[in-house]
């Protein structure tokens, strides 16, 4: 008799704690990095980067969106990924776990470091590095995977 509610009371605390564990504990995310060549002429917007144009005007002076490379990784929680930029720069990306609706990222780039936070699904964008006369401008989205 004792064993048998021993194993209840243990059963019961397992499902109380697994039950009460944020959503994002035991997930991973899955990163997009696109990379953008962006330049001030021609005016153009390629095809591929549609979904994307409405975000361009905050990007000044660049009137040009070239796509330059699609990288995709799945991260496990304080897991670091890195990929080599069409500048020959290295990004990398680290997960740090959830918060609330957001993935949050350790972004490095060059010699600069950050924390950034994207909404789960949504899309992270940073002017990136010089390229070519231009830029190349990352659009980074994260997605939690259960």
């Amino acid at each position: 008799m004792k064993s048998a509610l021993r194993k209840i009371v243990v059963t019961t605390f397992v499902l109380l704690v697994v039950g009460f564990l944020p959503t994002g504990a035991f997930a991973d995310t899955k990163v997009t990095v696109r990379m953008i060549q962006a330049a001030a002429q021609p005016e153009s917007i390629h095809p591929d980067l549609k979904d994307l144009a409405g975000y361009f005007q905050r990007f000044g002076t660049f009137k040009s969106f070239q796509p330059a490379g699609v990288k995709e990784i799945t991260l496990k929680l304080d897991e670091t990924g890195s990929m080599v930029l069409p500048s020959g720069d290295k990004l990398e990306l680290q997960y740090r776990g959830t918060s609330k609706e957001f993935v949050k990222l350790r972004f490095s780039l060059a010699d600069m470091s950050m924390n950034i936070r994207i909404h789960d699904g949504g899309i992270f964008f940073h002017s990136g590095v010089a390229y070519k006369g231009g830029r190349i401008i990352l659009a980074i989205r994260a997605i939690d995977v259960p």
